[in-house]
């Protein structure tokens, strides 16, 4: 597909790209970069969190992805490992390696990208138009169709 960004763009804290913003399992996320802008290199999104949000831990099978801690405190597993992120962190998170986060503080801000872009922006597109009554298997069919798979319950403090 052919990029949609032919020059620089800037999107504020509170826009998100193509007007795409997203609830999914009680968290607040914007596209900042689309697939589509780079060539499916990499998306980007922006996520405003509350104390104890966090996804069940989950693999992504063909990208990598990295957070970048912009505010607050996040206990992440990655693998076995388990680290304490704080403003200004940034974790490197390896396809086909189980991992997850949860908010420690009462408030947290992160980006997060994946590489390449595979169907990240699907997958939270679909979770979002989700009913709140949505069974856990639900869930994990719609993340399994997306190619990612949950393999672990959320992190508990």
């Amino acid at each position: 597909m052919a990029s949609s960004a032919t020059k620089p763009f800037v999107i504020q804290e509170s826009e998100a790209r193509f007007g795409q913003l997203y609830q999914v399992l009680g968290m607040e996320l914007s596209l900042k970069i689309a697939g589509q802008d780079t060539h499916q290199q990499l998306t980007m999104f922006y996520g405003k969190y509350h104390k104890n949000d966090g996804p069940p831990v989950h693999v992504h099978h063909g990208q990598d992805e990295q957070f970048y801690i912009v505010e607050g405190d996040f206990l992440v597993q990655v693998g076995e490992q388990t680290y304490t992120l704080h403003g200004g962190d940034t974790i490197f998170l390896p396809r086909q390696v189980p991992h997850a986060f949860l908010v420690l503080s009462e408030t947290g801000k992160m980006f997060f990208q994946t590489n390449p872009s595979g169907q990240t922006e699907a997958l939270f597109k679909r979770l979002s138009q989700l009913p709140a009554t949505a069974t856990l298997e639900e869930i994990k069919q719609v993340h399994q169709k997306h190619g990612v798979s949950i393999v672990g319950p959320r992190l508990q403090n």
